[in-house]
């Protein structure tokens, strides 16, 4: 209990008490007239909040102060002066059991007897002082675990468990030692190998200025930290300058020395994780009983510091148990954090290379494809008119050999007709007709081919486009206007779009990039809706942060079997009309390339792929 708490007595029954010089609270003690509650009201609030105070009044008055003359009554402790009467008394028996009245008293009671019952009264007191102190604390515990649970920086955490320490023990200095390997590592370890060192992380004084952290000492039993490090002990000194010499640990003078500091009451506490290893050590020095002095000397040392008590030992420990815990998780997800970091990187830098090389390995081929595809055409002409003369000798083989040889001819015309019978003879013994078909179906599939591998091509020199970071301000709905021309370019028909641009104006993004994923989603759309009454609906929206695309079409839609496959490198369920399954692959990776979102948003009747984008490349937090 705080002993700077006095103890006020309102006294309305007259009992004139007289006090000993050596009671063990100070008391101030007010005479009121009985039956003037308002006097009373104003003496009760001025008296200061956690305060004892101490009524002492006739039946009569408690029982109007009970029915409203007095605000909260349960808050002082009342002692019912009244004379003996069985009705009465067995009325304020029942008040006493039910903790209303403290206690009750004759009017002609002796001194003695009631200083007999106040010592009760304060002994009660501090009981329940210090039981709502345990509860203070455990919930203070409490909210402290979820604190440090949550807390991201390791530095905050350890600010957070020293902190705390501090105020829950009322001392006025303390040190946080965590164990590590003496060939660096970022995690706190087990007390099993000589080849460990403690580190000085973290030192609070309120005292005296400090500036010690992050040293490194030795682990050896001869120090107070490193003792209970390896012993997983806890120590406690009333002063620590009178440690016995037969002790294998002894205190370091040399701080106080060069400060002028007196340290004399110390808490030395294990920090164990859930696996009972230790981990750190939790230093505490000097607790107070004025929890604010300022130990600036010595001599104010000695009268302010006071031992620690076994409920700061319990406490402290219990608090180190979570501290060591949090601290020990904090580390773990920071590990795992640069870990993760370092493996994206990797990534990163390995895509990079991929994609260079898939791009670079693109443009090579693209020349000799440009060839081809740019000679299937004049193929084909060549092949029809092969073709036809194929038609025109397969029209031969109606014609009998005999009837050509009994035809006279001039002598310079023989060979002529020897070359003809050859030809009569070729088509009957050749199916010229399956011949033809089969030119025509040959040129079909150099075409088809030719086209297959045109778009693999592209597609993968889009991918250059993956390891660029141009970003510049983009008008969305100029490069849509661009990307629907250049799909009806591609297509060769008119697509029927409906534009909602709004107020919607620009972004920080790349132009290249919107422009083929655009250009990729509304070509998906335009075959897949109906030839007659297709639509596609193009709409943005968006706030200062953050913009959304909208692209909607009245197709089949896509079924639930399929959607998960739909951004996947060369799916598609068109591969029978040539087509490669890239598209939505390369705009997928394009748009997280360009910090945005793109994802397939079923709807009723067709396909809605939605698009986001922050306006400005500064705002990264999309929550996907």
């Amino acid at each position: 209990m705080n002993r700077d708490y006095p103890l006020h007595i309102l006294d309305l029954a007259g009992i004139n008490l007289i006090f000993p010089d050596n009671f063990s609270l100070e008391v101030q003690t007010q005479v009121l007239p009985s039956g003037d509650f308002s006097l009373l009201q104003v003496a009760l609030d001025s008296i200061a909040p956690n305060n004892p105070v101490c009524v002492f009044c006739s039946l009569e008055d408690f029982q109007q102060a009970q029915q409203g003359a007095i605000k909260n009554t349960d808050h002082f402790y009342w002692f019912v002066v009244s004379p003996a009467d069985s009705e009465k008394n067995s009325l304020i028996l029942d008040l006493i059991e039910l903790g209303i009245v403290f206690d009750v008293l004759e009017p002609n009671s002796s001194n003695r007897h009631i200083l007999a019952a106040l010592t009760r009264l304060i002994r009660h007191f501090r009981k329940k002082y210090e039981f709502d102190e345990v509860k203070t604390h455990l919930r203070r515990l409490n909210k402290i675990a979820i604190a440090l649970s949550t807390e991201e920086h390791i530095d905050i955490v350890l600010d957070s468990i020293l902190s705390v320490a501090l105020e829950l023990t009322d001392a006025d200095s303390g040190t946080l030692y965590f164990l590590e390997q003496k060939t660096y590592t970022d995690l706190p370890l087990k007390v099993s190998s000589k080849n460990k060192q403690m580190r000085f992380i973290y030192t609070k004084n309120e005292s005296v200025p400090v500036k010690l952290q992050n040293q490194v000492i030795e682990l050896s039993t001869k120090s107070l930290a490193g003792y209970c490090a390896i012993t997983g002990e806890t120590l406690e000194f009333d002063d620590v300058y009178q440690i016995p010499s037969d002790r294998t640990y002894s205190f370091n003078r040399s701080f106080d020395e060069k400060n002028n500091y007196r340290s004399k009451s110390m808490l030395v506490v294990p920090l164990k994780n859930h696996r009972k290893d230790t981990i750190g050590v939790l230093q505490l020095i000097n607790k107070k009983s004025i929890h604010h002095a300022i130990l600036s000397s010595p001599e104010i040392t000695d009268k302010v510091v006071i031992p620690f008590s076994e409920f700061d030992k319990e406490i402290s420990e219990s608090f180190g148990s979570q501290a060591a815990v949090a601290f020990e998780n904090k580390q773990l997800f920071t590990n795992l954090q640069d870990q993760f970091s370092k493996v994206e990187t990797a990534q990163r830098e390995k895509m990079n290379s991929l994609v260079a090389l898939v791009s670079g390995i693109a443009h090579e081929v693209n020349n000799p494809i440009n060839y081809i595809s740019n000679s299937v055409q004049p193929i084909r002409q060549d092949l029809n008119e092969i073709s036809h003369i194929i038609s025109v000798l397969a029209s031969l083989s109606v014609i009998r050999r005999e009837d050509v040889e009994v035809v006279p001819v001039p002598e310079d015309a023989k060979e002529f007709k020897e070359l003809f019978i050859k030809l009569v003879d070729y088509a009957h013994e050749q199916n010229l007709v399956e011949v033809a078909n089969e030119i025509e179906e040959l040129a079909v599939i150099i075409d088809k081919g030719a086209s297959k591998i045109t778009s693999i091509v592209r597609s993968l020199m889009s991918f250059n486009l993956l390891i660029e970071n141009n970003f510049q301000i983009v008008k969305l709905s100029m490069v849509m206007d661009m990307a629907i021309q250049s799909t009806q370019k591609e297509m060769q028909r008119t697509l029927p779009v409906e534009t909602h641009y709004g107020d919607i104006s620009t972004v920080e993004s790349n132009t290249d990039m919107l422009h083929i994923i655009f250009s990729n989603i509304l070509k998906n759309a335009a075959e897949h809706i109906p030839a007659d009454g297709g639509k596609i609906i193009i709409t943005l929206t968006g706030n200062e942060d953050f913009v959304t695309i909208s692209i909607e079409d009245n197709g089949p839609g896509i079924s639930e079997l399929i959607r998960p496959k739909i951004f996947d490198a060369f799916y598609t369920t068109q591969e029978a009309k040539g087509k490669i399954g890239m598209g939505l692959f390369v705009s997928y990776n394009m748009i997280q390339k360009l910090n945005g979102l793109l994802k397939h948003q079923p709807t009723p009747a067709g396909t809605t792929f939605i698009i986001q984008l922050p306006t400005s490349q500064a705002k990264l937090a999309i929550t996907y």
